[in-house]
């Protein structure tokens, strides 16, 4: 998965068997916090909340320092729920021809004002701690109206728990 930065403090990085792309599009971003405390995009509303959380309605992504394109999602209200979120930058790619259409026509927007995330889970296994994403049902968000909504895509062929692979260093 591409990601692109889109919102603020986001950074470009690619998966595992993927090539490193020459340039990556995108429209400048908004000015960042401070290297401590990188700039939050919100509030974001969820107008019916998300699955499991339907009270929990006013949502910031917080960049989160030095890993480039994952994002904390928490709820603005104390003891709220959060979620480390993925942004993918080419969701046609990630998700299949669809899910774009399908997220857009959810939120009522133009493709060029959407940006889809993909939540990230962790688990303890016999070799460690892994990463993965959940690929059935990415987090759509207008960047310009600041709505969101989780989708749950129709396509029994993406995974609920796809893993993370570390990339090679560069």
């Amino acid at each position: 998965m591409d990601l692109s930065p889109s919102i603020p403090g986001a950074a470009t990085a690619v998966p595992p068997n993927r090539p490193e792309p020459d340039t990556v599009a995108s429209e400048p971003a908004p000015p960042a916090g401070t290297a401590d405390e990188p700039e939050a995009f919100g509030p974001l509303t969820f107008p019916t909340g998300l699955p499991g959380f339907p009270d929990a309605r006013a949502f910031r992504l917080r960049p989160l320092p030095g890993a480039a394109g994952f994002a904390l999602l928490e709820a603005e209200e104390p003891d709220g729920p959060r979620f480390v979120v993925l942004e993918v930058a080419e969701p046609e790619i990630v998700f299949g021809p669809s899910a774009a259409a399908e997220a857009t026509a959810a939120l009522g927007i133009r493709r060029t004002d959407l940006v889809l995330f993909a939540i990230v889970t962790l688990s303890e296994g016999p070799s460690g701690r892994r990463a993965f994403v959940n690929l059935r049902a990415p987090v759509a968000v207008d960047r310009v109206g600041r709505t969101a909504r989780q989708l749950v895509l129709a396509d029994p062929r993406l995974p609920l728990r796809h893993p993370l692979e570390p990339r090679a260093a560069a």
